[in-house]
């Protein structure tokens, strides 16, 4: 990493099956929606399958939760950040979304059973090349993949202990044991509270200035979201891949101030690393996150409208490029810019 940045150490909390609207659709200056109290814990597991998400508008259950039953994570979005334009990449369940968390790819849109072994570039196979460790405390689709299988495997018990004694790989991808996870029909506040041993373990190792920790859900989970997620991918059978339902997400451990920066600085390496790579899609996916950090600086909008251009997404290179003119009409680059719209909307001939 960087030696301009304090941080050592990423953290990523994987929890279960919650929208948006689901946990923070009423949370104060959020782009949610209000809707009726959800039980605790849910009294079923809401259908979350890719066919249930194609007919949520009709089909999803509209309830939701609100800070008394989970403060903590409340708690966190008002002291340090929450992404509100957040989406899973896979619209469907849990498998193809936690590939992606691994491997930036997933070559599945449903729970397989039974589980296949893939071969796909994943992410700790980068972390293994750049000579920085990781570990999976707990994730199973780890072994779903040829690189990954048994490698680096603990139990999600031992991340409190590891962090406690100061002691955490560069890289940890942490999942919930059962009970724990959120995943309906398990109690979220006692899920909350898992979570939050968690953090406190890692402030008891002495870890808390050199740590950056997000936590995310991996799906939709059957609840409904009012915010339906642009379309960046079909399936083979032409209906949509990606991106999926809104879920949380929150790079909420960090300091309101310098570490932001930092943090900025250090996901846009790793999306120069990716752009250099020509893994345009793991990069469009990186710049999401950036979007969500700095949602209005117009250089990001722009980065995401080149982004898009390579992938070939031109109405949305167009969308990004014509956002970042108005943002910023007197910009060095406002004469490039301008001209590379007009080689684009050649090539979107509905958007002349």
């Amino acid at each position: 990493m960087p030696t301009t940045t304090p941080i050592e150490h990423v953290v990523i909390v994987v929890k279960e099956n919650h929208g948006l609207d689901n946990y923070f659709g009423t949370f104060p200056g959020a782009n949610g929606m209000a809707m009726a109290h959800a039980h605790n814990p849910p009294p079923n597991d809401p259908n979350h399958t890719h066919p249930a998400w194609l007919k949520r508008a009709k089909t999803a259950s509209r309830v939701q939760y609100v800070e008394s039953d989970i403060p903590k994570y409340w708690a966190w979005a008002r002291a340090f950040t929450l992404c509100d334009s957040y989406f899973t990449d896979v619209a469907g369940p849990s498998s193809p979304n936690h590939l992606m968390l691994v491997c930036a790819d997933s070559p599945i849109i449903e729970n397989p059973h039974p589980a296949p072994l893939f071969d796909r570039p994943t992410l700790p196979a980068q972390l293994d090349k750049a000579r920085l460790t990781w570990a999976n405390y707990g994730g199973y689709v780890f072994d779903y993949l040829k690189y990954t299988q048994g490698k680096n495997k603990k139990a999600p018990t031992q991340f409190a202990v590891d962090a406690a004694a100061g002691k955490l790989p560069t890289v940890s991808w942490l999942y919930a044991p059962f009970g724990r996870s959120e995943h309906p029909v398990e109690n979220v506040t006692k899920g909350m509270q898992w979570t939050a041993a968690q953090v406190a373990a890692v402030v008891k190792g002495g870890l808390w200035p050199k740590v950056a920790i997000f936590v995310t859900w991996d799906d939709w989970g059957g609840w409904y979201d009012h915010v339906n997620p642009p379309v960046v991918e079909k399936w083979t059978d032409g209906t949509q891949f990606r991106y999926g339902g809104r879920v949380p997400f929150r790079p909420e451990l960090l300091k309101r101030a310098r570490n932001r920066e930092i943090l900025q600085r250090m996901i846009q390496n790793l999306r120069w690393i990716y752009q250099r790579q020509r893994d345009f899609r793991m990069a469009l996916r990186i710049q999401q996150l950036l979007l969500c950090i700095t949602p209005d600086r117009p250089e990001e909008i722009r980065d995401r409208g080149m982004i898009h251009f390579r992938l070939a997404l031109f109405a949305e290179a167009v969308a990004d490029l014509e956002h970042y003119l108005l943002l910023a009409p007197q910009a060095p680059d406002a004469p490039q810019i301008q001209k590379r719209l007009k080689e684009l909307k050649r090539l979107v001939p509905r958007m002349n």
